[in-house]
This record gives C-alpha cells, structure tokens and sequence, in this order.
C-alpha cells in the first residue's frame, strides 16, 4: 500500500529563506482523508516544531502552507511529514542560507556602476539599497519568489573620495539588513616592464579613471601639454585601464610614461628606462609560434644573428640592424623548446656585441575548451606524444572533497580546479603545491570548470546553489595569482555549464530542472557588469563555444526544447537556431559546443553528433554513435588534423571524420564516459569509469591507462608535458614522465 516513504522526493520546499519564510508542501497521492503533521527541525516522531496539519483530499493528495518558526540561524533542518494514523515519516531537508549581499567589482572608481545582488530576504518583498550608512536609499527594488534580489545596478556617488564604504540593502518586511563594502580607487597605473631596447612592447595597467573614458598614453611626459602620445586606451565600466604601447626610439635614459584621462584629467606615472639591449614580444610563447626578437645597441647596418639557449646552436634567424643599431626581426620557437625559462640571444656579426633577453615558454589551457572555439585540442604540445606517454607516472596529487566532478585549467604555471564543497583551489603546475584555496563560504557544489583568463590576471567559478537544481546561486571572480575576490553576483538558477572568455567578456548559462526560463549572460570580466542577457524557456548545460572571428557564439539547449542557436556575441541577438530531434524526455543537447573552419559541433543525448554550417544554422551532416536516448553528452574535441573525437554513456570513444561525420574507428573503455576528450601531439585523453585512457589518435589503440578509486566525470588537459585530471575519490592528478 502508498505510504509516505513511497513519496519522499515530493515533499517539495523552497530553499532560499530566513525565518518567517513561507513554505508550500505538495504530496500525492495518500490514503483518502488521513491526517498528517508537518514538523520543522524534526528529529524523529515526536521531536520539532509543528508548522502545519492538513489532511488529504478526495484524490488523495495534499497542499498546506507553512512558515518557518523565528529565531532559526543558517544551517540545515529537517522537514518531516508524519501521518498521524499509519505513523510514516517523509523527510526534506531545508537549508536556511547566509543572508548574502555580493557586489560587482568590490572596487572601483566614484561615478561608476555598481552591481549589487543577494538571498536571504522574503520572497517578493521590497528592498532599499543604502550608500555609506545614509537614510535616503539609492535605489529600492523586490526580490524574487526565493527572496533573492537579482543583479541590481546604482551608481556609486561622484563625491565618494578613495576609501571604504558600506553598502547595505534592507528589507522593508523583513527588516533584515545586509551590509558589504565597496572600495573607491584612486588612480594609479604600473608598467609590465620598466627597462628595454626600442620596439618592445609594454603593457599599462591602471585603475581609478573614469568609466569609459579615454586615457591617452604619454611618452617622456614632464608636465601639462608634453610628451607624445604614443597609444589610447578605454576605461571599463569600473574605471580599470590595459593596453599597450611599443617603446619608440629615442636616446637611451630615463623618461616618464604617464596615463592621462580625457574626461577626468586624472593623471599617473611611472618611470621607464631605455637602455641597449634584447627583448621579445611577447615574452611568454609556446613552442612553434612566432614572436619578435627587438633589440637595440647593435653597429649600425650589420648582420645579427639570433641563437636559442646556445650561439653553438644554428641561429634561429639572421637580421641587419638599422641606421640606430636597432633590430626588429620575427622569430619561430623550436618545437623542441623546453617548458619554462629560455634565453633568446643576439650576436652582432662585425662588432660582436651580445645581447639576450628572457623567453618564458609555456602553454596555457585557460579554458575547459582549450580556446573560445572549444577545440579541446592543444596543437602546442610536443612533450607527451604516442611515443613516450607510456611512462606517464603521478608526480604529484591533491586531496579536494570526495565527489570531485569538476575540471581543471592551466594558465601561467598554475593549475585550477573547483571541489564538491565549494572551494576554488590553486596548485603549483609542477610541484602540485597548494597556492591558495578560495572559500566562498557557501559550501554550494561545484559541477563544471573554472575559466581563467592571463589577460587579465582573473579566475572565475560558477556554483550550484545548496544541494538543490536550480536555486539562484553566485558566480565569483578572483584574482589569478592570489585568490582574492573580485566581484561576485547571485544569478538565477544554477550553474553547470562550462564558462567561456572572449572579447574581455565572459559567457555562461545557467538551467533549471524544473524547465523555468533560463539565461546566456554576457558578462564584463573586469567589473561583473552585465552587458545582455538572453533568456528562454530552455536550460543552457554545456560550454559556450565563441567564433572571434565572426563575432558570435553557440550554444547547446535543452529542457523542455533540445536545439543548437548562435546569438551575436556582442548584442546578444539570435543569429539562427537548429531544432534537434528529441526521441526521449531528456534528449537536450548536453555537450559543449566546438566550432572551427565554419562548421559548427554538438553532441546530442539523443545519441548523434551534430554538424552545422556557421553561417546559416544548416546541417552538414549527422552521425549516430549511441543508442537513442541514452544520454551520450560527451563534448568533442577536433584536431588540426580534422578527425572528431567523441566519447558515449556505452564506453565507445569515436573518432570520426569532421568533414563527412564518417566513423574512422571506435575504442571501447572500461564502462560509460562522462568525460570530455583532449587531444595533443597524437594522443587522445579521457576517463571512463575509475580509469584515465590515452589512446593512438590515429587507430585508436591504448596506449597507457590509470586505475583510481572512484568513477570520474572530469575532463582532462594536457600542456607543458603535464596532464591534468581529477578522480570522483577525491584526488586531483599531475601526471608527467
């Protein structure tokens, strides 16, 4: 007979709350007309609070309104409905959250936007929002049915000096009062060198201008109206400045370089010294790009040649020098290039002078894609390859909450993966030590991948919020190389898709079980200001794949409607959208999007890959490789060499060819992959089960394989001869030879 056990997952409460919240229980279907209790903070039969007694209706079913007793501090209770005939018990467990206010950036100019959102209020009441403690509010807005204020704009007053300033928001029922503090900067600006030849290249950043204005770049400024004005910059939304300016010739010595706003007139400086010498821009390079070897110094019009590490070594390239000794010459890394520090060296051939300049080599997998088109392909590596990834061995682990689904990224020596509690971790990419580790404080799961961007220096981390699908729940981002917070905002729903950066701007979307409205959100990296925002009824779960050279992105849909859309990526405006057939109630398209050479790839549940024309949203072509229905959601990775690669729930990994979507040959693991593969150098990387495959690119064959302790859905990356990947036991790996 049903009884209440049966119906356990039914009992249905909202979970964003302070006390007084009100509470809407559903159960079906009971015993005609029998009695039941609703307990708060119930520990068995006769423990907790009674909020509530109702009795089932004709059809067995019922609904009863409850509130949340007073006086309850955050943390996690147990709702339990106990019929008071049979004496069965169902239980729902209720998480009263932290009353959160985050701000977007948590500093900046005076007279900038300020994103302010935040839980913890009763649903649709109204909120002020106050400035430094004043009792006229700056804005006023009402919460959502889960009492969160979604993202909310003010403007920071023009009159704000540098300094700390309270921002509070208060709930006009609720009377529950959140405070954070903005920081308003003052300007100031620094150089990323501050000695070098002419010609090389320097990056100024600052902060304290004002929004949006034009800050010029003055070389050898000594007071109003001197110098010249060697480049222009635009301000962000909080006032942050980045660019760049080539260093001019000029006699050697010290100069000033100074930043100076068109609008605000605010003005800052800092000292460079041109001196003789080599420089490469950029300095950090992977292994078979290009670069330019500047250099000045040299005797006028000679030859002069370009060694690597050694002059007994063949000269990368030979120049001649200007009439000022100057040399501006473009330069191919070795494919042999060890990661890590290199030395670039300049021989004059007549007057021998040697120069050489510092040259980082490195790789960075920044996101879960490799790039914005979600290659998940690194055509940069030359270390691990068919030949030797035999010998790959642990060299280091890191021990994160058992659970672990998420994947990691690399960028400029460290390595980042999110946990199962909530934390952002940070790790030494060689040495596997812990950097730093973000706490949120919020304990909210951790599903996806981080994104870090080295442009500028930011980490960004997407939750889940509590233990339930879809509650609003914050997004973060922190400083690279330290861990701290940025600006962070409470965005509708979860996130589980894989984030993207393009274009300074950061794309994610989020989803919803229950199939409510969802949104793809372009969002300013430096400031977390929103710039669009696309929402429709469809849940948005796998990575966001951007086309920079046709301005736009893609994205897979599904819950309730399975589809592949473009939307431009600077307006947010829907560009096409390609239906996908649905066998099955959960057919949607799970997978991340790859786009490259005008073809655009998703990977469908409904067991087929997807090939779709950029421009018009038309289909190429389409290949079943899993059973209808059977939730194959792995997301492909596309080598230069044009073969597809995709794994399925029934443990085949496929490769396919990515112009006609024929099958060149399967592999088949252990058990199901959840995981996505990477492919580098000839191998092909994924998980199956408890186990980490590498497999011959071209055949399929194993070549290597790993045992843990639990199964993985964490995709690996592979870069600098590392690879990276993290086991469900817990343990995240660094493997090398």
């Amino acid at each position: 007979q049903p009884h209440l056990l049966s119906y356990l997952k039914c009992i249905y409460a909202l979970k964003l709350a302070v006390q007084v919240r009100p509470l809407l229980f559903t159960v079906m279907p009971l015993r005609l007309a029998r009695l039941l209790r609703i307990f708060w903070n119930s520990k068995g039969h006769t423990n907790g609070v009674l909020i509530a007694t109702t009795t089932g209706d004709s059809t067995g079913s019922f609904t009863v309104n409850a509130t949340i007793p007073k006086g309850y501090a955050p943390g996690v209770y147990y709702v339990a409905g106990i019929g008071q005939t049979s004496k069965f018990i169902a239980t729902y467990k209720y998480t009263i959250y932290t009353p959160t206010l985050a701000l977007a950036p948590v500093k900046g100019s005076a007279n900038t936007t300020l994103t302010v959102s935040a839980y913890g209020f009763i649903g649709l009441e109204t909120v002020d929002i106050f400035w430094n403690n004043g009792s006229t509010p700056l804005a006023s807005a009402t919460t959502n049915g889960f009492g969160c204020l979604i993202p909310t704009t003010v403007t920071v007053p023009a009159a704000a000096t540098p300094g700390g300033y309270s921002v509070k928001i208060v709930g006009r029922t609720s009377q529950l009062a959140i405070t954070n503090i903005y920081t308003v900067l003052a300007p100031s600006s620094n150089l990323s060198a501050n000695t070098g030849p002419a010609g090389l290249n320097v990056e100024m950043s600052g902060q304290g201008y004002a929004a949006n204005e034009t800050v010029h770049i003055i070389w050898n400024y000594t007071g109003p109206g001197t110098g010249n004005d060697i480049a222009d910059v635009t301000a962000g939304y909080s006032g942050t400045i980045q660019g760049n300016f080539t260093v001019p010739t000029a006699a050697n010595g010290a100069y000033s370089v100074a930043a100076l706003g068109a609008t605000s007139n605010s003005i800052t400086q800092n000292a460079f010294t041109l001196s003789n010498g080599l420089g490469t821009n950029p300095s950090s390079i992977s292994p078979s790009q290009s670069g330019t070897a500047v250099g000045s110094g040299f005797q006028a019009n000679e030859s002069v040649k370009l060694y690597w590490n050694d002059t007994s070594s063949i000269a990368l390239a030979t120049t001649s020098a200007d009439a000022n000794g100057n040399i501006s010459q473009a330069v191919t890394i070795p494919t042999s290039a060890t990661p890590g520090s290199n030395t670039l060296i300049g021989v004059g051939q007549t007057s021998g002078s040697t120069f050489s300049a510092p040259v980082t080599i490195n790789t960075n997998w920044g996101d879960f894609g490799f790039d914005p088109a979600h290659h998940r392909a690194n055509p940069y590596e030359y270390g691990l390859g068919a030949g030797n990834v035999a010998g790959l061995q642990p060299k280091w682990t890191g021990a994160t909450a058992v659970g672990l689904k998420d994947s990691p990224v690399y960028a400029n020596g460290i390595v980042y993966i999110a946990t199962m509690d909530g934390l952002l971790n940070a790790y030494n990419a060689t040495s596997g030590v812990l950097l730093w580790s973000f706490n949120p404080h919020s304990t909210f799961r951790n599903y996806s991948a981080p994104v870090v961007d080295p442009a500028t220096g930011l980490v960004f981390l997407g939750t889940v919020g509590s233990n339930d699908e879809g509650i609003p729940s914050p997004y973060y981002a922190v400083d690279a190389q330290t861990g701290v917070l940025q600006w962070s905002e409470i965005l509708n729903w979860h996130q589980v898709s894989f984030p993207t950066v393009a274009f300074k701007t950061l794309y994610l979307g989020t989803s919803h079980l229950d199939h409510n409205s969802c949104s793809i959100y372009a969002i300013d990296e430096v400031s977390g200001q929103i710039r669009w925002q696309y929402t429709t009824d469809d849940g948005f779960w796998g990575a966001i794949g951007v086309d920079t050279n046709t301005n736009t992105i893609f994205s897979g849909v599904g819950n309730p409607n399975a589809a592949v859309i473009a939307l431009n990526a600077t307006t947010g405006a829907v560009v096409w959208n390609y239906p996908v057939p649905q066998y099955g109630p959960d057919d949607d398209v799970g997978s991340g999007i790859t786009v490259t050479k005008g073809i655009v790839y998703a990977s469908s549940k409904n067991g087929s890959v997807y090939a779709l024309h950029e421009d018009s949203g038309t289909l190429a072509w389409s290949t079943p490789i899993g059973q209808d229905s059977n939730g194959d959601i792995s997301t492909q990775a596309v080598s230069d060499n044009g073969t597809l690669y995709v794994g399925t729930i029934s443990g085949n990994l496929y490769a396919l060819n990515a112009l006609t979507g024929a099958k060149l040959w399967k592999t088949h693991a252990a058990s199901s992959i959840f995981s996505s593969p990477a492919v580098a150098n000839g191998v092909v990387y994924f998980s199956s089960f408890n186990k980490i495959y590498a497999l011959n690119a071209s055949t399929g064959a194993i070549l290597w394989n790993y045992l843990t302790g639990a199964n993985s859905y964490s995709s690996p990356i592979v870069v600098n001869g590392w690879l990276y990947w993290g086991s469900g036991d817990g343990t995240f790996y660094g493997f090398s030879l």
